[in-house]
C-alpha cells in the first residue's frame, strides 16, 4: 500500500532525524510506503525483539496516530 504525504515543511532531502507523524484512513494490511513530499518512496518499517523488519498485517490501523523517524542507515 502506499501512502502520499504533503508535509508542511518544504523540504526536498530525506536526512536522519527527520520526524513525521500520520494517521492512517483505512486498516494497512500489506507492507507500507510513504512518499514525501514528493521525494520517493520509502518502506515503513518497525523494530521487533530481533531487529528491524516489515510491518505485518494490522500494524497500522484507522484513526491511530503514529510517529514516523526517518533512518538513512536503516531504510536506503
Amino acid at each position: 500500500m502506499k501512502e502520499t504525504l504533503t508535509l508542511n515543511s518544504a523540504f526536498t532531502g530525506l536526512k536522519s532525524g527527520l520526524v513525521c507523524s500520520l494517521q492512517p484512513t483505512s486498516d494497512k494490511t500489506a507492507a507500507v510506503t510513504l512518499n514525501g513530499n514528493g521525494i520517493g518512496a520509502k518502506a515503513i518499517r518497525k523494530f521487533d525483539s530481533t531487529g528491524e523488519v516489515a510491518l505485518a498485517s494490522g500494524d497500522l490501523q484507522s484513526g491511530n496516530f503514529y510517529l514516523l523517524v526517518y533512518d538513512r542507515n536503516s531504510n536506503s
